[in-house]
């Protein structure tokens, strides 16, 4: 009987040693060869990709090989549910791990930045634009609201406010500002297909408001356009004279009956 139990035993950590030796070998030689491909083609998504499941997939295999020694022999059925549970977090949690990586994330608390590194107890940002590494507990980062830059799609859409005189000619203004925005985008960091809105939405106390939004490539890509959209913009309305008014109000005193 003890020499039955003993072989169960070697067999049962065979089988999680097998899975992380397989996930090892897995990430050595299978990922390690596809990252080679993938830094040889114009694709950025697949770079992102391989990076994401870096040391996940050691994780997969050695869960696997957790499950399959379950099924050796007889097993105490709490033991068995405990174990099962704790290997489906640990699972979901690494996609949850692998999806977040290289994503630019905000979270509700304030952070953001890149996701440089995901370990067992945090994760590391990379702030923008000053490159400060910042760690995140990953219990703050359950808890938190993440908001995903870059995932299911890099682009983003970027907005621009823009006020000009209750004198001016709007469908001129209208046609001014997407032909700015457009030469912005075609030039860099623009999207191919999409198109840039104006939407004019307030009557402002000095000047009639209006939004402009531009899709941009990624997250990086905003700065870069507004910088050079709100420049050129400025330019071009000062030699088709359309003024972008300073706010004025206007005080009305009434007189009294006193000297």
């Amino acid at each position: 009987m003890a020499e039955l139990l003993a072989n169960l035993w070697i067999q049962r950590i065979g089988f999680v040693v097998g899975g992380l030796v397989l996930g090892g070998a897995f990430e050595s030689v299978v990922i390690r060869r596809a990252r080679k491909l993938a830094e040889g083609t114009r694709f950025r998504w697949d770079d992102l990709l391989l990076e994401s499941v870096r040391g996940v997939a050691t994780l997969w295999f050695g869960a696997g090989g957790v499950y399959l020694a379950l099924n050796l022999g007889d097993v105490d059925p709490l033991v068995v549910s405990t174990i099962r549970n704790v290997l489906m977090v640990l699972v979901f949690g690494s996609v949850v791990i692998a999806a977040m990586r290289r994503d630019y994330i905000q979270l509700s608390s304030g952070e953001e930045g890149w996701v440089t590194d995901v370990k067992g107890r945090n994760t590391t940002i990379q702030t923008f634009p000053d490159g400060n590494l910042v760690t995140v507990p990953n219990s703050l980062l359950a808890s938190s609201i993440v908001k995903n830059f870059t995932l299911p799609k890099r682009a983003l859409w970027v907005t621009v406010e823009v006020g000009v005189s209750y004198d001016s000619d709007l469908e001129h203004v209208e046609a001014v500002a997407l032909e700015v925005a457009k030469r912005v985008l075609a030039e860099g960091g623009g999207v191919a297909g999409n198109e840039p809105v104006l939407r004019f939405h307030t009557f402002g106390d000095s000047s009639i408001n209006f939004d402009v939004r531009m899709m941009v490539r990624e997250f990086e890509s905003q700065g870069p356009v507004k910088h050079e959209f709100i420049k050129r913009l400025h330019q071009r309305f000062g030699e088709e004279g359309i003024e972008i008014p300073f706010p004025i109000r206007t005080v009305i005193m009434k007189g009294g009956s006193g000297s």
